[in-house]
């Protein structure tokens, strides 16, 4: 919960959350994050659908990212995007 709310906290109202692929359909560890975050963050925050490929999003719109360090830094960066690093644990 901790590491959602300080996502949360630093995302603009209508942000996107996109899963790491290991939550990704899981879906008990997804449907308590979903209750984590509509607890934090009162519906403003959402997450992306699991199926969902954040490198072809960029190639379509640029985004701004936010997350711990991770190989999207490089694929933002390639592709007009930018990437905030977080610091979560």
């Amino acid at each position: 919960e901790a590491m959602l709310q300080k996502l949360v906290d630093m995302m603009p109202d209508g942000g996107v959350i996109k899963l790491h692929p290991s939550l990704c359909f899981n879906h008990d560890k997804r449907r308590k994050i979903e209750l984590i975050l509509t607890k934090i963050a009162a519906h403003s925050i959402q997450l992306c659908p699991d199926d969902a490929i954040i490198e072809l999003e960029m190639l379509h719109e640029k985004k701004t990212l936010l997350g711990p360090l991770t190989s999207l830094k490089k694929y933002a960066e390639a592709f007009g995007s930018t990437f905030q690093d977080v610091e979560l644990y």
